[in-house]
């Protein structure tokens, strides 16, 4: 199982890119990886909202609903939204899950985030049990 977290950076400097350029860089993945992997499944998770990147929340938004909206029209990709549970009783950020950074993960957020995605794998490749991914799998943590 490999993985690929993207789209973030992309939106802040020094690329300061569109949502729409994401997401056209995305479906160049899709189109790539299923064009020569075509048994595939590709997950999108969310863009998470950041303390640091606040200002950026509305192309993160644009951003994921984009993306959201091209996984519902591919028979093998889906978007996991991970950003609505990230923030509080006010919509901002949760500061306990986020490094003394504001930007990085902390462990509780790869917990958060697993918790999240482990039951959508486990629909999925939840029968062949060998085939399910554990923990450590799901996210590589720095």
């Amino acid at each position: 199982m490999g993985q690929v977290y993207a789209g973030e950076n992309d939106l802040a400097r020094p690329w300061s890119k569109r949502p729409e350029t994401v997401l056209h860089d995305f479906q160049e993945f899709v189109e790539l990886v299923q064009g020569q992997l075509p048994t595939t499944w590709i997950y999108f998770v969310s863009v998470k909202p950041t303390p640091r990147r606040w200002s950026l929340r509305e192309k993160q938004l644009r951003t994921n609903q984009l993306i959201e909206d091209f996984c519902r029209t591919q028979p093998q990709a889906q978007f996991v939204d991970v950003s609505t549970a990230m923030l509080d009783s006010n919509g901002k950020p949760r500061r306990d899950l986020f490094k003394w950074d504001g930007l990085h993960p902390s462990a509780g957020c790869y917990a958060l985030w697993t918790s999240i995605i482990r039951p959508i794998l486990m629909e999925r490749f939840g029968a062949k049990e060998s085939r399910a991914p554990n923990d450590a799998q799901l996210f590589h943590k720095n």
